[in-house]
């Protein structure tokens, strides 16, 4: 049987990804909703999508682990007017705020079945809400209410406009590759879950995210070194070495081209630029940010965050001179 994977040349960073792979649920959004999608995702770039799903809440996956039985059971969508890549940097960084989010099922249904001001909960997440949210935050409305919207509501934006055939045949190398369980990003998530649902416990506070962790300690240090030990033993601080371990050839130029078909060097010199340059600006934006922070609060916890960012921006760089490298061998 066919699978269908995700084209990346015909998807951008922004672009909103809407989903149609479950015939039941998708009956059901159509006439609840008007519309056969039933998950929306965000497009980050680098072969990186971030989304609100039951169960991990707000995480960050691989849109190259993505298998579909038809190439029709997705679509994006994609601001009609160009916007300056700044404003899509936006979105994309607001998406990554809320990494870690909790998904609430009741405020989903409440887009439906009717809402009041007294049932909004600003700090739980559903998939078209944080889109809408992200795009809404980086100063682009897309809907009329970026907190209570459906599928339907992103289709019939009067600012978007849909890409159809963004989905390819997949090989199977690309099947292996999306098949495989024991991923980084899996225990990304399962360990960013854990930090929370720990900070949470500690604290009392409804501690979403890492820049709710890192605001709540700074106006309350009482719990700087427990919440900082949780983290040192929680494997999150070495999680750069498993994809190194997992992925040698993004970090090592004599490993890529053993690793890499000579005539795939340009392509996947390209792709791996694009991944190395959106985390150096990602890990860099962060580093700074925390070493301001540590001006004027030296706790053991953005002590911590430091010096984690200084090794990501190292192994960023890294990526990028196997990427500069291989460029240079295709031509």
């Amino acid at each position: 049987m066919k699978k269908y994977i995700f084209d990346l040349t015909k998807i951008h960073a922004g672009d909103i990804l809407l989903l149609n792979v479950d015939q039941r649920i998708s009956a059901i959004m159509k006439d609840r909703t008007g519309s056969v999608y039933h998950h929306a995702m965000l497009y980050a770039g680098g072969s990186s999508h971030i989304h609100s799903n039951k169960g991990p809440g707000v995480q960050a996956e691989n849109t190259q682990r993505m298998l579909f039985d038809s190439p029709e059971a997705a679509i994006a969508l994609r601001l009609k007017d160009p916007e300056d890549l700044y404003l899509i940097t936006r979105v994309v960084d607001n998406a990554r705020t809320k990494v870690g989010t909790e998904y609430s099922g009741e405020e989903a249904k409440r887009t439906v079945q009717g809402h009041t001001e007294t049932d909004f909960d600003p700090n739980r997440q559903f998939c078209t809400r944080f889109v809408a949210q992200a795009y809404a935050e980086g100063g682009i409305q897309i809907v009329e209410d970026p907190n209570y919207c459906t599928p339907f509501d992103l289709t019939d934006s009067e600012v978007l406009f849909v890409i159809n055939d963004v989905l390819t045949e997949a090989n199977d190398e690309q099947i292996a590759y999306a098949s495989e369980k024991d991923t980084v990003l899996n225990k990304q998530i399962e360990i960013n879950n854990n930090i929370f649902s720990s900070a949470r416990q500690i604290t009392g506070a409804d501690i979403q995210t890492f820049n709710q962790l890192t605001e709540y300690l700074l106006s309350d240090p009482e719990h700087d070194m427990e919440i900082t030990a949780v983290i040192e033993n929680s494997g999150y601080l070495d999680l750069w070495k498993t994809d190194m371990q997992k992925n040698p050839e993004y970090y090592s130029f004599e490993v890529a081209i053993q690793e890499i078909d000579k005539k795939d060097w340009l392509a996947a010199s390209s792709q791996l630029e694009q991944m190395a340059r959106s985390s150096l600006y990602r890990y860099g934006t962060n580093l700074f940010a925390y070493k301001r922070q540590y001006e004027i609060n030296p706790l053991a916890y953005i002590e911590m965050q430091i010096q984690l960012y200084e090794k990501l921006v190292e192994a960023a760089n890294q990526m990028l001179a196997v990427a500069e490298k291989l460029n240079a061998a295709a031509q």
